[in-house]
C-alpha cells in the first residue's frame, strides 16, 4: 500500500462520520485555543507584573550595590557614581533606563511627634516622570523635600511646613537639619507610602556627606533581559567594589511569587491537554468499534493490521493539524482582546513582596507560543489515538466478520 492510498483511505474514514469529526475538531480547537491563551497570559502577566512591581518599588531588572551592602545595608557601604559611569550607561545599547539612588533610615520630628522614616535620594525628574508610579499631588514653589500623602496626613503636615530630620552620615556622625516641605506624593508601594521621604539625590548626598557615592543603582534593560551576556557587559563598567544582581537574585520573594503563579497556570494547561487526549481517545474508540466488521473484511482480503493502525494514526494527525492551527488562531484573537483590554486584579496578600496591591492582566505573545501549542496539541491527539488503534492488532478476521 502506498502513502497516497493510505492518505485517501484515512481521509475517507475521517469524513464518514462528519458530525462526530466536526464535534471533535471543534473540541480540540477549543482546547488549543485555551492552551495558547494560557501561554500568552503566563508570559504577559509575569512580564507586566514584573515591570509593574519593579517600578512600584523603584528597582530595575538589574540592581547594583556595594559588595557588603546586602549583608550590612548602611550608607558607608556605598560606591562611586561619577560622570564617567553615567556616560557609559547612557551610551550602552542594552540600557533603556537607570536610577541612581541613596536610601537610608532616619528620624523625622514635627511638633511633638517623632517617627522613623525612609530617606530616599534620587533624580526627581526620573522619579516623578510621566511613566513613573510616583506622582506629586501637591507642590509648593520653595526648595525642600517631598513626603508621602500617608505621612503628611498622619502628622498633619502641609506644604511649606518645616520639620527636623536626624540620621547618621557617611562617617558615623549625627547629621540633623531642618527642611521645608516642597511637595506631597503618592506611589503604588504601600510600604514606602507609610514612611517615605524623598530628597533630590544631590541634596541627600550633601546631607549625608557622601560626595558622589550612592547605595543603589537600578538598571532597566530592553525587554527586561537578564541574560548573563548583558550582566557581564554591565559588570565591566562598574566600580570594583560594586556587585550586580538580577531581579531574581535580588528579590527572591518576587521570584517565588511569580513561580507559584506559573505553577497554577501550568495546571490549567495540563488539564486542557488531558481533555484533548480523552476526546480523541473516545472518538477513535467509537470509530474503531463501529468499524470492527469492516476491518475484519480488510484483514481477510490480505491487508496487514499495521495498515489499519497507520490509517488510524494518520486520521488523528490530519484532524490535529487543522484543529491545532485553527485553535491557535482563535487563541491569538482571544489574547489580542486581553491585550487591548487588560483585566485589573488585586494581590493584597503579596503587596509586601511585589511592592503594590494592584496589577493588570495583559497578554504577551511570542512565536514560541504558536509552536508549543501546535506541537503539544498534535502530540496529545496522536497519543489519544494510539491506545484505541492498538486494538486493531488483536482483531481476528473470522471473529470480526461475525460482529454486528
Amino acid at each position: 500500500m502506498n502513502i497516497s492510498f493510505l492518505f485517501k483511505f484515512s481521509f475517507r474514514n475521517l469524513l464518514r462520520h462528519r458530525a462526530r469529526a466536526v464535534f471533535t475538531f471543534i473540541a480540540v480547537s477549543m482546547g488549543a485555543m485555551f492552551i495558547f491563551a494560557n501561554f500568552t497570559l503566563i508570559e504577559g502577566s509575569h512580564y507586566y507584573m514584573l515591570e509593574y512591581s519593579l517600578k512600584a518599588i523603584f528597582k530595575g531588572n538589574f540592581n547594583v550595590y556595594h559588595k557588603k551592602f546586602k549583608d550590612e545595608p548602611a550608607i558607608y557601604n556605598s560606591f562611586r557614581f561619577d560622570d564617567e559611569l553615567k556616560e557609559k550607561l547612557e551610551n550602552d545599547k542594552y540600557v533603556e533606563l537607570y536610577f541612581a539612588k541613596v536610601e537610608t533610615g532616619g528620624l523625622l520630628s514635627y511638633k511633638n511627634e517623632t517617627i522613623g522614616v525612609i530617606l530616599e535620594g534620587a533624580n526627581l525628574d526620573k522619579l516623578f516622570g510621566e511613566k513613573s508610579f510616583f506622582k506629586v499631588i501637591e507642590k509648593g514653589n520653595n526648595e525642600g523635600i517631598y513626603i508621602s500623602k500617608t505621612l503628611s496626613e498622619r502628622l498633619n503636615i502641609k506644604i511649606n511646613d518645616s520639620l527636623l530630620i536626624l540620621t547618621q552620615d557617611y562617617y558615623g556622625s549625627i547629621s540633623a537639619d531642618i527642611f521645608k516641605i516642597k511637595g506631597i506624593f503618592v506611589s503604588k508601594n504601600p510600604e514606602f507610602d507609610k514612611r517615605g521621604v524623598i530628597f533630590d539625590l544631590k541634596d541627600l548626598q550633601n546631607f549625608l556627606t557622601l560626595g558622589n557615592k550612592i547605595t543603589e543603582l537600578s538598571i532597566f534593560t530592553k525587554n527586561l533581559d537578564i541574560s548573563e551576556k548583558i550582566k557581564e557587559r554591565l559588570k565591566n563598567i562598574l566600580p570594583e567594589n560594586a556587585v550586580i544582581l538580577s531581579w531574581k537574585e535580588d528579590m527572591p520573594g518576587l521570584k517565588n511569587a511569580l513561580e507559584l503563579d506559573s505553577g497554577s497556570a501550568w495546571v490549567i494547561i495540563y488539564t486542557f491537554l488531558i481533555l484533548i487526549l480523552l476526546i480523541i481517545f473516545a472518538t477513535f474508540y467509537m470509530n474503531i468499534t463501529e468499524r470492527t466488521r469492516e476491518n475484519g473484511v480488510i484483514l481477510a482480503i490480505g491487508s496487514k493490521p499495521s495498515f489499519l493502525f497507520k490509517s488510524i494514526i494518520l486520521e488523528a494527525l490530519i484532524l490535529s493539524l487543522f484543529a491545532a492551527a485553527f485553535g491557535s488562531l482563535l487563541g491569538f484573537l482571544l489574547s489580542f482582546i486581553l491585550y487591548i483590554k487588560p483585566i485589573t486584579i488585586k494581590f493584597e496578600a503579596y503587596s509586601s513582596i511585589l511592592g503594590t496591591e494592584e496589577f493588570y492582566i495583559k497578554t504577551r505573545y511570542l512565536f514560541s507560543h504558536f509552536v508549543y501549542t501546535y506541537i503539544l496539541t498534535i502530540i496529545m491527539c496522536i497519543i489519544g489515538a494510539v491506545f484505541p488503534a492498538r486494538r486493531i492488532r488483536k482483531i481476528k478476521p473470522q471473529e470480526a466478520l461475525r460482529h454486528v
